[in-house]
């Protein structure tokens, strides 16, 4: 059995994701308001009901790029928006925020969503387009799942994200996530290296930047997401309290332009869109630019949901016994906007 042995190199580069989580996190999880005042309305846009907004996010992830990049280069300002991103440590966090009313929208993952609607908090989600599949398997001595039978895998924690997905993946594969495996909890992906490094497990889940890590480290890609179950994933959903909803259309609307203005950046100038990445985030050179490539084709600039990502995300919601069926859209989903984007996305 190959072991991997701590090293300077490994060292540091633990040390900058760990310095990058810090502070960006912190204790509790707030990023600074970088909004500031909003300039004045575009006289040919109908008036907002609203012009701050407090924006939740729940961690700092390549993925929230357009909202990045709204913020920094002024585009929020452009619609007459005040708005603050705020960073949370996880889905919990942030659903609780907007449940108790300090943030007014946020940008998360469906489960977190799923999980809050089934505890009776009254939101709605109403814009996609985040669909990206950024979820991986890595591990020192594996280069495939034939010979995964009596490994130990290694997720966030139980009941997470990572542990339905690890689970999905390995029934796909012949393998029954009860007895032919060990599914150990490791924490963030901070941990999971030194515990692959150090043999404690054999395979762990991944995503960007710390897959590159991973593969600077020497270590192998077992399986993805994107390769082996879907190609594309609901990675973030957008959703708010339903009555804020119903009550502020058209700041709902300046607020997605701009995010969509983000994406367009992205996609006509990865270079300076990298930068962002480096600043904010804190992300080597090499990894920002890395990291823009296979996140910009599932970038939807009209919000859509990606039908496979969705029906893969209902089929798993299903196995861990979150819901009974898939739900239909008009029990989660106010397709106001994504219906009538071409009319007011200018």
């Amino acid at each position: 059995m190959t072991k991997f042995k701590w090293n300077i190199r490994t060292v540091v580069l633990l040390l900058g994701i760990a310095l990058m989580m810090f502070a960006l996190v912190g204790c509790g999880g707030t990023a600074k308001d970088t909004g500031g005042e909003p300039v004045a309305q575009n006289p040919d846009q109908p008036k907002l009901e609203v012009t701050s907004l407090k924006v939740g996010l729940p961690v700092p992830a390549a993925t929230f790029l357009p909202l990045y990049l709204a913020d920094s280069k002024g585009y929020f300002k452009d619609e007459g928006l005040s708005v603050e991103l705020f960073t949370f440590g996880g889905d919990g966090n942030v659903v609780q925020a907007l449940a108790g009313g300090s943030i007014d929208i946020n940008v998360a993952s469906m489960s977190g969503f799923v999980n809050a609607v089934n505890g009776r908090q009254p939101f709605k989600a109403f814009w996609g387009g985040f669909n990206q599949a950024d979820i991986y398997w890595y591990s020192p001595t594996l280069t495939s799942m034939d010979d995964a039978k009596g490994k130990r895998f290694g997720i966030t924690t139980y009941g997470s994200l990572t542990d339905f997905l690890t689970r999905y993946a390995l029934r796909l594969h012949g393998l029954d996530p009860e007895k032919d495996v060990q599914i150990i909890q490791v924490g963030p992906s901070i941990n999971a290296i030194p515990a692959l490094e150090t043999g404690q497990i054999d395979v762990s889940t991944s995503s960007t930047p710390a897959r590159f890590v991973m593969e600077e480290l020497g270590m192998h890609q077992v399986m993805s997401v994107k390769e082996d179950i879907s190609p594309t994933w609901v990675q973030h959903i957008v959703y708010a309290r339903e009555r804020f909803i119903d009550n502020n259309p058209e700041t709902i609307k300046a607020f997605l332009r701009a995010m969509v203005r983000g994406i367009e950046l992205i996609e006509n100038n990865p270079e300076e869109a990298a930068k962002e990445l480096m600043s904010r985030l804190n992300y080597s050179e090499n990894h920002a630019n890395r990291s823009i490539e296979p996140i910009v084709p599932y970038y939807d600039k009209a919000g859509n949901i990606d039908p496979q990502g969705l029906k893969l995300f209902w089929n798993i919601a299903i196995d861990a016994g979150d819901v009974k069926e898939a739900w239909t859209n008009d029990k989660w989903l106010n397709s106001t906007f994504i219906n009538s984007a071409n009319e007011w996305l200018k």
